[in-house]
């Protein structure tokens, strides 16, 4: 009977744990499927963020696309730099006189489409940043334009140095791809033969085909082998070229969807318009996608946690069961082996073992439970990890395509540069190298000619007398010459000036003179004149006497007596007395052969002219002074009579 009981009970155990591991299964198996829809979810977040980006992506775009259509709209030239070119263009207009030629620029303000807009999205493709370029003459306008796009913040701006006198090339029919396709340059309206010269030599666009579609374009690029042809361009802008055995094909530019040179701005604006609005209108709508999935995948959660629970418990019961049915098992096998048991003590020892087995596997199962869910967390910070990382790599590839962009650019770049290098070259050994040799041959000759001029001319001035007065470096001999035209005008007209003041001052002094001369004459009521020649370096003394009736003027002082000659010197040394300077003079015997009156009147008119002019007279004389009239300055000194 216990025998059937234990039976019993074990198969009632066995089937409690049967149920036990079937509940937890399935509760498993619903875990998994919860896991698998939550991470099918989190993919869908995911792909509607994607799309919700690009969407955005696009829309901004536009939209900057539809700023720069109005900013063209309102001026051509904005549509090639912005407001930067609009300022370049100001400051270059402000500098123009500084510049040997005016640049031409940019490129895209001189060029116009032909047949309508139909080519506008290649031919932005195909010619790309030369439409913002600028053109000059030499390497000095380089630089000054170059220091004008510097003072407007305009940087990486291309500027192409080309000959301005080039007149408009002429390409041979044999040196255009042999095909009924149109190429860049037969759709192109230029005016200005230097912009349609650089395209030509820089840009190649003579050997730019365009189609309409891609298949066509497969086929002009690839099989039919066309002699001449550089690259093909669809209307989309999608590029074709092959090097060798190399075939390339590029996407067009997803940012580049018009045309700068296309007519119509408005046509373009109301397209971009309706575009910009449908990708708002997709990014909203996947932005309310996003919301649904966020909802349902917060309901996953939910219900994830809950089986969570369940399983832990499940689990926990399921194992409580099995440990229950093994040591029922063990029981009966030990009662069917007859083990005899030494006391019921020890019964109870082995079941309080068992019992602390029990706690220390459950204990177990805790801590494992617990890592169980720290390896949940991990898991689902890797896959946010991943997602970041997926993230990134979204904007890798972004820059990839940039990057692969760029590499066009400079790729075409360097073609231009090599073709450029090319044409320099050629220039150089056809033009430069002589016009060099010749340049250098005409300098020994002028060396030669310079050495011959300064040998000569150091014969009427040498070098160390040009250095003083400041040289002749710098100036050709016509500046010299007009120099010393100048200098000679100059002394002429000092020479012509002081001629005119002696002139005038020798006039003056001889008036000056007569008049002096004539006021001594009339103390004693005789007058006079004196002339003087310069000229003829002759002076002559006329005298009128007051008692000579005939009023005829004595011209030789011969017919003069001793007295009046006399006087009529005296009068003439006072008068040029008076008209110069000296601290002392002297006079002897000046009253000789003159009268009683005659002597007094001279006497006085010396003492009286003395004491005016401050000066000290010495006066010799062989008459008697007793007659000199005293004063504080006359001084008499009388001599000894000579003995016999």
């Amino acid at each position: 009977a216990e025998e059937s009981d234990m039976e019993e009970k074990l198969k009632g155990l066995r089937d409690e744990v049967h149920d036990a591991k079937s509940e937890l299964d399935r509760l498993k198996e619903e875990e998994t499927m919860l896991m698998n829809n939550k991470n099918r979810q989190k993919d869908e977040i995911r792909m509607i963020d994607d799309k919700i980006r690009d969407h955005e992506k696009k829309y901004n775009e536009i939209m900057l696309n539809i700023r720069n259509l109005k900013q063209q709209q309102s001026n051509k030239i904005m549509a090639f730099g912005g407001n930067k070119v609009i300022n370049l263009l100001r400051t270059i207009e402000r500098c123009h006189q500084r510049f040997k030629m005016p640049p031409i620029g940019p490129i895209g303000a001189h060029l116009k489409l032909l047949n309508g807009n139909k080519w506008a999205v290649a031919v932005e493709h195909a010619i790309g940043r030369m439409l913002n370029s600028f053109i000059v003459t030499d390497h000095k306008d380089f630089r000054l334009l170059k220091q004008c796009a510097n003072e407007v913040n305009y940087g990486h701006l291309q500027i192409i140095i080309y000959d301005f006198s080039t007149p408009r090339l002429m390409i041979p029919q044999h040196m255009l791809p042999n095909t009924n396709h149109p190429s860049v340059l037969s759709v192109l309206q230029c005016e200005n033969h230097t912009v349609m010269n650089v395209l030509v030599d820089l840009g190649s666009v003579e050997r730019q085909v365009l189609v309409n579609d891609y298949n066509t374009g497969k086929v002009v690029a690839f099989e039919e082998r066309i002699q001449n042809l550089k690259e093909v361009f669809t209307v989309d802008g999608c590029k074709m070229f092959s090097r060798g055995p190399v075939q390339t094909t590029l996407p067009p530019n997803k940012s580049q969807r018009y045309g700068r040179l296309s007519s119509s701005v408005e046509g373009a604006i109301e397209k971009f318009s309706n575009d910009a609005s449908n990708e708002q209108k997709a990014a909203n709508d996947y932005k309310w996608n996003k919301r649904d999935a966020e909802l349902k995948l917060e309901d996953l959660d939910k219900k994830m946690n809950s089986i969570k629970r369940l399983c832990l418990n499940a689990g926990k019961s399921f194992n409580s069961k099995k440990l229950a049915l093994e040591e029922a098992t063990n029981q009966q096998a030990a009662e069917r082996n007859l083990t005899p048991l030494s006391s019921v003590d020890e019964i109870v020892e082995e079941i309080s073992e068992i019992n602390k087995k029990i706690k220390a596997e459950e204990v177990l199962l805790e801590g494992l439970e617990q890592r169980r869910h720290e390896a949940v967390g991990k898991a689902n910070d890797l896959e946010e990890k991943f997602d970041e990382l997926c993230e990134s790599a979204n904007t890798e590839l972004a820059s990839l395509e940039k990057a692969e962009s760029e590499l066009m650019e400079i790729e075409r770049e360097i073609d231009s540069a090599k073709k450029a290098k090319d044409h320099y070259d050629n220039v150089m050994k056809t033009k430069v190298l002589h016009d060099i040799k010749e340049a250098e041959e005409h300098h020994l000759e002028l060396t030669k000619r310079r050495e011959v001029n300064v040998e000569k001319a150091s014969v009427i001035c040498c070098q160390n007398e040009l250095a003083t007065i400041g040289g002749c470096d710098g100036r050709t001999p016509e500046q010299i010459s007009g120099q010393l035209e100048n200098l000679n005008r100059t002394l002429k007209r000092a020479l012509e000036f002081r001629m005119r003041k002696f002139q005038t001052n020798a006039t003056n002094l001889k008036h000056q003179l007569s008049w002096k001369f004539n006021g001594h004459l009339k103390k004693k009521g005789i007058s006079g004149v004196i002339k003087v020649d310069y000229e003829e370096m002759t002076l002559s003394i006329e005298v009128q006497m007051p008692q000579d009736a005939s009023n005829r003027a004595v011209r030789d002082t011969r017919g003069l007596s001793g007295g009046e000659r006399s006087f009529s010197t005296l009068c003439f040394a006072l008068a040029l007395h008076e008209m110069t300077e000296s601290p002392f003079r002297a006079m002897d015997e000046f009253d000789v052969f003159m009268d009683a009156v005659s002597r007094k009147i001279s006497m006085d008119t010396l003492i009286d002219f003395a004491e005016a002019q401050g000066s000290q007279w010495i006066l010799i004389t062989p008459h008697d002074t007793s007659l000199v009239k005293a004063g504080n300055r006359v001084k008499k000194m009388q001599m000894a009579a000579p003995r016999s």
